[in-house]
This record gives structure tokens, C-alpha cells and sequence, in this order.
């Protein structure tokens, strides 16, 4: 309830981007799929797309802060062994990128 999502960028060409974000009302199924890596400084950071639906209206984004479990969350959770990826900041975007 209150949560938001990022749905794209306000304008595809323009630099910085600048998200384009949706308030959810409700309670909504969803179903995500995300990582968790670090980034530069060996912190863990969260990077989560999700569909959430109510009433028969879908939207697709990126999670931010704000998304709360209403009554049950499932999540599965694999470990990548021996891996060095992280994320980290691309000056172009001002994005967190994944780098091996």
C-alpha cells in the first residue's frame, strides 16, 4: 500500500535519466525475480524487477523502497559460488551496474 515501483524513464533519450515511477493502492499479488550482489564497497545491494497485479490490471517495474508483504512472502533463495561480481556506478547512466 503506498509502495512504489520505477516503470521507465520519463524520456528514453534524455541523460540523466530520470525514473518514472507508479504509487501502488492495495494489495497486490506479485512475483519477482532480483539479485543480491555487492556493490563497490562490499555492501549488499538489492536489485528487484516485479509484475504485481489487482483487479485485473497488471504493471511490471523495478522495486524501491515502500513494498511491504501483506499477509505471506515466499522467496527462494541460489547461491553463485566462487563469484566476483559487483555492482558498480556507470557514469554514463548514473545506473549501478553488474560487473564481473
Amino acid at each position: 500500500r503506498g509502495g512504489k515501483i520505477v516503470v521507465g524513464p520519463k524520456d528514453g533519450e534524455a541523460t540523466p535519466v530520470i525514473p518514472l515511477t507508479f504509487t501502488l493502492q492495495g494489495v497486490h499479488e506479485i512475483s519477482a525475480v532480483g539479485t543480491i550482489f555487492p556493490d563497490s564497497h562490499g555492501q549488499p545491494r538489492v536489485h528487484m524487477h516485479a509484475a504485481l497485479g489487482r483487479e485485473g490490471k497488471a504493471r511490471v517495474g523495478c522495486i524501491r523502497t515502500g513494498i511491504e508483504v501483506w499477509k505471506i512472502g515466499e522467496i527462494i533463495v541460489l547461491e553463485i559460488i566462487d563469484n566476483t561480481a559487483q555492482r558498480k556506478e556507470d557514469s554514463k547512466t548514473g545506473f549501478t551496474m553488474l560487473e564481473s
